[in-house]
Parts: structure tokens; C-alpha cells; sequence
């Protein structure tokens, strides 16, 4: 027995520098892996070029060379493979644990000095990095979409023709007999449509960014940047839909506090598609003003939370004419709004959000042209710009054969609004969301409306709606949804026709009933939308439209 155990501890002692000899070049295989792996991953995150790559390696090896021929200047090769010492070393005994301690320091500090000199390589030549650029190109952030859309729209059989003037046609052909003057709300409809927009929003300086967005569309309809399908292969027009400057102040929580904003802008107001459509952009100033304060801990003492008011003053011309007629009044048209509001929100991400806004317009009444100044143009600039269907109109000018050419709204129109939004986060990452929204025309004279039509007209100064989502706040990946349903009523009266939602009722005021959608997320950044929209009139002559919309979405 103890002869095995002597020739075991002989075998031993022979095979161990072979196994310590393995052991390190294992270990030095692994360490030349991972700096090759390295390098690998910075040609793939776009760092390195293959070529800088190749490079880098070389360069890499001749050093390792260069320190391998420099140890072996302190020993003789013969070629029988033996080594004769040419000087005698005296090493010292060290423990195994220390070496390993050793090799695993010289590992890591290795590893350290080769990321650090390879990274400060590339940022000194340049090698593809963000600092590879100019700085201009840094403070810019780019956005897009893409939308296809199939539409069927399908009109009530009670529906008749010659029923709803199309007042906007009348007023640009001057005569009721021109073509298009009526809608045509009995022939059922399909169309494949297109939107695409591309736009950036670039950083100036800590405080002050500047926006841009173009856009398919129609220069003369602001409430759809929608392409058409089969207008002869024409190409498609490119509006400038977005032009702003913002200029913002934060506070210590890293909001703002202070925003002031100049140009063609998005919305500044909380608010739906009730009282604006949601391709409406804002042109003119606005400012907001926002302070936070509360915190700490709810009426239980669970969730912490935060709360916000804020103040939004803006104005909007309309229309706008350099030239007036005379110098005691001004023919320009504004829309001034306010709006005040409240934020309460949970660290949950929970909220609740009310807002109350007035939004009033400057000279958007009609003026009828002075009696027995026929041919007389000094009124004209009353008429709308645009307009669609269900506001109160009456003619402001006739021919000589004493039919009417030109029509004004009948009615001043300052809106008083509130809108409410309450979201719960309790089914993350589901979400349910309540909103509602209530407006108001307290503009609407019923006395100053009889003086300038001879006619009784009713006060149909409403609208309200209501709507519940469920789902994912944003759909942005496979398998992502989100559904919901509301009811929409507005009186004919209640906001400008010109600005109210193009998809409900197919455009226009004086209609209530049914919306109900949702959406699903096909891949990335790419998902379907379904829209289903049943509406009918409130007051006028017989109205019902059933639209059905089937949209392909991507976000770039």
C-alpha cells in the first residue's frame, strides 16, 4: 500500500507543472478570447470598422510578440527542444491561493486598461461614435408615421339629396346653382387613403427647442392630411404642418414650470375631439404657467402622489387681412383661449386631471353688405374661410337677380369647456381610462340672431361626451391592445363646424351617437387600428352615416 501511495505522490509531483502549465494557457486562451470577443462586439455596435478591426488585432499581436521574444532572451533554445538557463532566477515559494489572486487581478486590470484604451482610441480617431459628429446633429430628435386606410362609409336610406348646402362651395363659386353646392349624403362611398409625417424637434440651448413636421394633406382642408387613392397617379402634396419655437424653464423636480411657445404648434390645451379635431394645428402664441405642490402620502397613507395647477393663455388668428376698410374697426379674426386646470397623480402612475377653458372668437360673424349697395364687396371678409356642415348660416350678399352668393355665420361663438381625465393603473399594465368632455356656446344670442336672419332660431348651444379605454396606454409591440367605446352629442350651435371632428357624422355639428375602436400590436413599433363610428342628426333634416376605418400604423 504504501509503495502505490509513494509512486502516486512521484506521478504527482511529475505531472503538476504539466497541469500548471495547462491551467495557464487556459486561462491566457480565455483572456485572448474575450479581448477578441470584444472587439467583435464593437464592430457590431457600429464602434469599430472591420477594417480598424483587423487593425487593432494586429497591432495587438505584434506587441504580444514583441514581449514574448523579450522573455525569451533569458533562456538558450537548443533544438533538441531543451533550455539551458543563461541566467539563474532564485523564485521564491508562493502559495497557490495568492497566485490565483494574482491571475485574477492581472485579468481584470487588463481587461480594464485594454476597454479603456480601445474606447479612448476610437473617440481620439474618430471611429463612428457620437462624437464622431457634429454637434448640430446631436440636438436633433426625428420622428415619422405611416398610416394606410381603407374606409366604408354607408349613409341611411332616410338620407335625401339637396338636403345639407355646402355653404363653403357656394361662397368660392358665388352662386347656389354651382357644382358641389349640396352634399351628397345618399351614395355609399369606399377609399383607400394615406398620412405620412416626418418631423424633428431640435434642442438650441438648455431652455429654448425648435419644431418642424411635414405632412401629406390638403392645403385648403385643416381637418385631414389624408392622400386620396386614384387621382390619376398625381403625387402627393407636402405641407409644412408643424414650425414652432419653444422656449421652457424647468423647476426642482425637473418639470416645467414655464413654457412659451411661438409658430404653427400642437395643441396647448386639454381637450377632444369634441370641440377640435385632432389634426388642428394652433397657429399664433401661447404660454403656460404650471406649479407643483402637495406630495407625501394619500388619505390612507399608502401611495405618495403630486399635484399641479396650471394656467394656459393663448391667441390664434383666424384669419388676417393687412389692409382694413376703415380705421374704426379691424376685419382680422383671433381665437383667445384660456384654460386652467388640475393634476393629481400617484407614484402608481394613476391620475386624475380637470381642466376649464374659454375659448373666444373676434369678429367671426357674418356682416351683411349694406342695402342698396349692390356689387358691394365691403362685407366679404365675414364669410368663413372653411366650414363644413350643421352651424346656423345666413347670406350676407345677393346678385341682382336677388338670389343669394354669400354666406356668414349667424351666430358669435365663445365657448365655455371642462374637461375631466381620470386613469387607473391597478391592472398594470392594463390600463382604464375615463374621459369626459362638456362644452358650451355662451356667444349664442338668440335675439341678435333673429336681427340679422328675420328667423326664430333655437338655442342648440351643447355637446358633451363621454368615453372609457382598456388596455395598454401605448400599443408599441406584438400582442399589445387597447379597446374602447363613447357617445358623442353636439348640437348644431355648440362649437365652430370648421374645427369639429372630420370622422364623427362625417364632419360637422349637429350629430350624436356611437364610437368604438381599438388597437393591436402586429411587431414593433407597427399595429391595426378599427374604428367604427354611427352617428345621426339632432335637429336637421335626416342624417345617418355608418363609417368603418381599417388603419395599418408604423412609428419611425
Amino acid at each position: 500500500m504504501t509503495r502505490y501511495l509513494s509512486m502516486f505522490a512521484i506521478a504527482g509531483f511529475l505531472l503538476w507543472p504539466h497541469y500548471a502549465a495547462a491551467t495557464q494557457k487556459q486561462e491566457l486562451l480565455e483572456l485572448k478570447n474575450t479581448i477578441v470577443n470584444l472587439v467583435d462586439a464593437l464592430v457590431a455596435q457600429g464602434v469599430l470598422s472591420e477594417e480598424q478591426a483587423e487593425a487593432l488585432q494586429q497591432v495587438a499581436a505584434n506587441k504580444a510578440r514583441l514581449a514574448a521574444q523579450e522573455a525569451a532572451e533569458e533562456y538558450d533554445e537548443t533544438p533538441a527542444g531543451g533550455a539551458q538557463a543563461k541566467k539563474v532566477v532564485r523564485v521564491p515559494y508562493v502559495p497557490d491561493f495568492v497566485k490565483e489572486d494574482i491571475r485574477n487581478q492581472v485579468k481584470q486590470e487588463l481587461r480594464r486598461e485594454v476597454t479603456e484604451d480601445v474606447v479612448a482610441t476610437a473617440k481620439s480617431e474618430r471611429w463612428g461614435t457620437a462624437d464622431a459628429l457634429p454637434d448640430w446633429v446631436n440636438r436633433f430628435e426625428w420622428f415619422g408615421e405611416a398610416r394606410l386606410r381603407l374606409q366604408s362609409t354607408t349613409f341611411d336610406d332616410e338620407n335625401q339629396p339637396f338636403t345639407y348646402p355646402n355653404f363653403l362651395a357656394i361662397n368660392q363659386a358665388g352662386s347656389i346653382n354651382g357644382p358641389g353646392t349640396f352634399f351628397n349624403f345618399t351614395e355609399d362611398r369606399e377609399r383607400a387613403r394615406m398620412r405620412f409625417r416626418v418631423g424633428f424637434n431640435a434642442r438650441v440651448n438648455d431652455n429654448i427647442k425648435v419644431g418642424a413636421r411635414l405632412t401629406t394633406g390638403n392645403e385648403n382642408n385643416p381637418l385631414s392630411m389624408n392622400q386620396t387613392f386614384g387621382q390619376s397617379f398625381g403625387p402627393y402634396n407636402i405641407l409644412l404642418d408643424r414650425a414652432f419655437i419653444r422656449w421652457g424653464f424647468d423647476d426642482q423636480y425637473g418639470e416645467e414650470w414655464l413654457a412659451l411657445s411661438g409658430g404653427r404648434m400642437p395643441r396647448p390645451f386639454l381637450a377632444t375631439d369634441l370641440v377640435w379635431d385632432n389634426d388642428i394645428g394652433f397657429e399664433g402664441v401661447a404660454a403656460t404657467l404650471k406649479h407643483r405642490f402637495g406630495g407625501g402620502d394619500d388619505l390612507i397613507g399608502q401611495d405618495s402622489h403630486n399635484q399641479s395647477v396650471y394656467l394656459t393663455l393663448g391667441g390664434f388668428p383666424v384669419d388676417m387681412d393687412e389692409l382694413p376698410f376703415d380705421d374704426d374697426s379691424s376685419n382680422d379674426k383671433y381665437l383667445l383661449g384660456g384654460q386652467l386646470g388640475y393634476i393629481y397623480e400617484w407614484d402608481n402612475q394613476s391620475s386624475f386631471e380637470v381642466a376649464a377653458a374659454l375659448y373666444d372668437y373676434t369678429n367671426i360673424v357674418g356682416k351683411f353688405n349694406p342695402d342698396g349697395a349692390f356689387g358691394s364687396t365691403r362685407y366679404d371678409w365675414t364669410a368663413p374661410s372653411f366650414s363644413t356642415k350643421g352651424n346656423t348660416m345666413y347670406p350676407i350678399k345677393f346678385n341682382a337677380s336677388g338670389d343669394p352668393t354669400l354666406f356668414g355665420l349667424a351666430s358669435d361663438f365663445t365657448l365655455a369647456n371642462i374637461t375631466g381625465k381620470a386613469r387607473f393603473s391597478h391592472f398594470a399594465p392594463y390600463y382604464v381610462t375615463l374621459t369626459g368632455d362638456f362644452v358650451k356656446n355662451i356667444g349664442f344670442d338668440d335675439g341678435d340672431v333673429f336681427r340679422r336672419t328675420g328667423v326664430r332660431v333655437p338655442d342648440r348651444t351643447n355637446g358633451w361626451q363621454a368615453r372609457l379605454d382598456v388596455g395598454w396606454a401605448r400599443v408599441s409591440e406584438f400582442g399589445q391592445w387597447n379597446l374602447y367605446a363613447g357617445y358623442k352629442y353636439l348640437q348644431r350651435d355648440a362649437v365652430l363646424d370648421a374645427f369639429a371632428d372630420s370622422n364623427f357624422n362625417f364632419f360637422g355639428t349637429d350629430a350624436q351617437g356611437w364610437l368604438v375602436g381599438g388597437n393591436f400590436g402586429l411587431a414593433e413599433n407597427a399595429w391595426v387600428r378599427l374604428r367604427y363610428f354611427s352617428a345621426n342628426e339632432i335637429d336637421l333634416a335626416p342624417l345617418g352615416v355608418d363609417i368603418l376605418q381599417l388603419d395599418l400604423y408604423t412609428r419611425f
